[in-house]
């Protein structure tokens, strides 16, 4: 079932009319900087630490920090979702989200919430994007008030 991002959003978030933007460091607070420039890093480090790995056909193991620092996309996601808690992140603020890409493959990335606006961490960008800058058809979010990440993961994709 393809769900509506904003949709989703607006019901995390309690809001009706909840603007989603492409990312934009104007009007950010002190709080809002510092939290872009974290997720920043983290993405870049993440990135340029693993090695994009496939999983064999019929495996599909979620893991943050996997040992070799080799995975596919929803390693990269829970291993950036790792470092953001690690470093004082509200899980919360965290959503790994299933989508399909431009070119129809299925891949997973992991949305932060900075203010009022959604930033994509995305092993295919080195830098944080709005959630409207994707060519990307969402499927479904994590929601971590309805359910745990481990069935999240397990569920159809």
């Amino acid at each position: 079932m393809i769900i509506s991002l904003c949709v989703f959003l607006n019901a995390c978030a309690g809001k009706n009319n909840y603007p989603i933007v492409e990312s934009s460091k104007n009007g950010f607070s002190y709080e809002d900087r510092r939290d872009y420039k974290q997720i920043k890093m983290v993405n870049r480090f993440v990135n340029e630490k693993m090695i994009f790995e496939a999983e064999p056909e019929g495996e599909d193991n979620w893991v943050a920090f996997p040992f070799d620092w080799k995975g596919d996309c929803d390693d990269y996601a829970m291993t950036k979702m790792a470092k953001l808690i690690s470093i004082g992140w509200n899980k919360k603020r965290l959503h790994v989200a299933k989508c399909i890409t431009e070119i129809g493959e299925r891949h997973v990335v992991l949305l932060c919430e900075i203010g009022d606006q959604y930033f994509v961490l995305d092993n295919r960008y080195n830098k944080p994007v709005g959630v409207d800058g994707l060519p990307y058809t969402w499927l479904d979010i994590h929601d971590h008030n309805k359910e745990s990440l481990e069935s999240f993961s397990d569920g159809p994709f």
